[in-house]
């Protein structure tokens, strides 16, 4: 019971069923990324899921290592009989639930109802038979690989040759692993996505302007939340790569708190329906979404003008173009703001997740009734501008902001300002992003709770705002001088040996 090969296997058991147990999600996720430091870094659970395959992998190489040995021992025969027999009666019995030759028995169906994420699977007799056909198949493979290993061991000691079936048990548990690991090492095909966005950046050939382009979908579909194709772009960010900010602000804005924002859509799962002002503040002026979203979780943008019905069909679900004509810029003045604590003594004070979000509305409310001007907030003391004597609003007319280059690092624009103000840019925030004033360097604030605010004099400007890591730059510099460290350690020995034997007297 306490062999060394025993310790190994209940070690690796224990792994590999606290693995799958977090990937399933529920409760055992739920208690890690709550109370086990290091499980909040991971925002989905089946991101851990290749760690739960090399714990598979383990687990059958323990198991190739005692078949091996049970096959050598006396009364391995018999151990190779009934674990074949076995094997081929779960063969047969799963290819008769495959084929539906069997119908799902009552203590599956009783676990099914059981489950607390079953879900649809209760009370659709359908899914029930669909699912019941997968494990089916699931049983199909496995009874296979024992079929296939007790044939591949039987054969090697017929024929006296050790090395065969230890070379087909191998090979069998590699197929097997790669047959079910498969379907999870999930891969996004670029052609399926680009060809989408080709057809929608064809229908707005003709737009101009800096907005943002967004898509609409369900949490099912995945459409465009691993990367951006022709300006489209993931308001929730993409897969574990949320920032921090911008997730505090999905969480205000649609009270899905961040360790369910892994694949951040609006659709039947989400809280709370899509609302306009969330399209308005990101300057989201174009949309697809699917058919009929407006009569559901997106029907606060219902009425938007059609700008093409059909525009593309992803996984036969048929997707339409929207314009939402209210959208603000990506760029915008403000002159009036308030000044707030920060975003992390904010977060320090709630103590919970409940209370956090209630903070987090409260202090997003009026920037959602006002807009930019009167309900933008800095988390730093800015000097407050003169109002000029007609009003707050006097001469905005004249002040403009004229986009002249947009990358994912650079933001360079153009503004005219009446007077001193605030230039914010609805990008995310963090300490790397850098600003320059008509070539002069300037601090770049944190606004709206994840935006990048600049502050600007009166007049016509150039700012650019551009990301310049430190903690990279340093990171550069370790690296290079490591690199020259190992080179010249690299070329020590053999000079040394060179100059030996340069010293060393003739014979």
């Amino acid at each position: 019971m306490f062999s060394r090969h025993r310790k190994e296997a209940v070690w690796w058991a224990v792994i590999t069923l606290g693995l799958a147990s977090y990937c399933l999600g529920g409760v055992v996720y739920t208690v890690c990324y709550l109370y086990v430091p290091g499980f909040n870094l991971f925002r989905r659970p089946i991101v851990l899921r290749l760690f739960l395959l090399f714990a598979v992998a383990v687990m059958a190489a323990l198991g190739c290592d005692a078949v091996q040995g049970a096959s050598r021992r006396r009364g391995g025969s018999r151990v190779m009989v009934v674990a074949s027999g076995l094997g081929l009666a779960g063969l047969v019995y799963g290819v008769a639930g495959w084929m539906g030759q069997i119908e799902p028995p009552d203590w599956w169906l009783s676990l099914v109802r059981a489950s607390d994420g079953a879900g649809e699977l209760v009370a659709r007799v359908d899914l029930q038979l669909e699912r019941f056909a997968e494990l089916s198949r699931e049983m199909v493979l496995a009874g296979s690989t024992v079929v296939a290993v007790a044939l591949a061991l039987g054969y090697s000691r017929w024929r006296r040759q050790p090395a065969v079936g230890a070379m087909g048990l191998l090979v069998v548990m590699a197929v097997e692993l790669f047959v079910m690991g498969s379907p999870w090492l999930q891969s996004s095909e670029v052609d399926e996505k680009a060809a989408p966005s080709h057809r929608v950046a064809e229908a707005l050939a003709g737009a101009t302007g800096d907005f943002r382009l967004a898509c609409l979908c369900d949490e099912s579909s995945r459409l465009f939340n691993r990367f951006a194709i022709d300006r489209f772009h993931t308001l929730g960010g993409a897969e574990d790569l949320i920032p921090g900010r911008f997730s505090s602000f999905l969480f205000a804005i649609s009270g899905q708190p961040p360790f369910l924002q892994h694949v951040f859509a609006f659709g039947p799962d989400t809280p709370r329906p899509v609302k306009r002002q969330f399209f308005d503040l990101l300057g989201v002026r174009y949309y697809v979404c699917p058919r009929g979203a407006h009569r559901t979780y997106a029907v606060d943008l219902a009425g938007d003008r059609l700008v093409k019905e059909s525009v593309f069909t992803y996984r036969d679900e048929v997707y339409d173009l929207f314009e939402n004509a209210s959208a603000r810029q990506r760029v915008v003045i403000v002159h009036d703001w308030t000044q707030v604590d920060s975003l992390e003594s904010l977060e320090e004070r709630a103590g919970s997740e409940r209370k956090l979000l209630v903070a987090l509305e409260e202090r997003l409310r009026p920037l959602i009734k006002q807009g930019f001007e009167g309900g933008t907030f800095v988390e730093e003391r800015l000097p407050r501008p003169d109002v000029l004597e007609d009003g707050p609003g006097a001469d905005r007319g004249s002040e403009s902001v004229t986009l002249v280059q947009r990358q994912a690092h650079r933001v360079t624009v153009r503004v005219k300002l009446a007077r001193a103000g605030l230039v914010v840019f609805s990008d995310t925030w963090t300490p790397d992003w850098k600003a320059t004033v008509d070539g002069q360097l300037e601090r770049v604030v944190p606004a709206n709770m994840f935006m990048r605010a600049v502050p600007c004099p009166a007049g016509e400007h150039t700012i650019s705002v551009y990301y310049e890591s430190d903690s990279f730059r340093r990171g550069s510099f370790v690296s290079l001088v490591s690199l020259a460290l190992w080179l010249v350690l690299l070329l020590v020995g053999p000079l040394a040996r060179r100059l030996a034997v340069v010293r060393s007297p003739q014979p």
